[in-house]
């Protein structure tokens, strides 16, 4: 198997990475620029993957991806666009308020149910249901 190697550092040593890794908030992220300083640092892949508790291809992945662009490339994360909505903008609005309205829309019903439970016989009148 072929040692993994930075090829490009793009300026980083293994110390300033170590400073980047504390001010990065996201673990996933922290993970990947700490595999790169190791192999950096001389560790073999594998041995980096059971210290950062990954698999082996991804921190080759991540090496590759810092040997081509450096710290934003290994930083990018590409998502896939996601679903379209079914609401249109002009629907999206309406649902907004309904979904704030929601709590106090299920505290009347909440009085509403109450209310039918201590006086059927007035409820039932008023529905012209009694007799």
């Amino acid at each position: 198997m072929k040692r993994l190697k930075i090829t490009n550092d793009h300026g980083w040593t293994p110390r300033t990475l170590r400073k980047q890794e504390q001010k990065i908030k996201d673990a996933s992220f922290r993970i990947r620029v700490t595999a790169v300083r190791l192999v950096m640092e001389g560790h073999l892949g594998k041995d980096v993957a059971k210290m950062v508790n990954l698999c082996r291809q991804s921190v080759t992945l991540y090496v590759a991806r810092f040997n081509e662009g450096g710290l934003d490339r290994l930083l990018d994360r590409r998502l896939p666009p996601g679903r379209v909505p079914f609401l249109t903008e002009e629907q999206q609005p309406v649902i907004n308020i309904l979904h704030k309205d929601q709590k106090n829309i299920a505290q009347s019903i909440t009085r509403f149910e109450q209310h039918v439970l201590r006086h059927p016989d007035e409820v039932l009148r008023r529905i012209g249901c009694a007799a």
